[in-house]
């Protein structure tokens, strides 16, 4: 499973070489975003892999379920913001 990583915040809070380790070994890729519009063009760029790799919904879920994350589905920007701010 291909792990995609969203740094999210300032760079001191955030294991950088960890999250870019997990993404480069699973074939994923890290990101990081330190404001709502870097936020929104990962998201974008995101939107479009997940799609094209064929990752459906039911598998999200799954994969956050068992990593203790959460999933949460946006199909905007004004829907992601939302999400963000929860």
């Amino acid at each position: 499973i291909k792990l995609y990583m969203l740094g999210l915040g300032r760079k001191g809070e955030i294991d950088e070489p960890v999250m870019k380790k997990m993404a480069g070994e699973t074939n994923g890729e890290y990101f990081y975003a330190s404001d709502a519009g870097k936020l929104m063009e990962v998201f974008e760029t995101l939107s479009g892999r997940l799609y094209d790799d064929g990752i459906d919904e039911k598998s999200l879920r799954k994969l956050a379920e068992d990593t203790g994350g959460t999933y949460s589905h946006a199909r905007d920007g004004i829907q992601l913001k939302l999400v963000f701010n929860r």
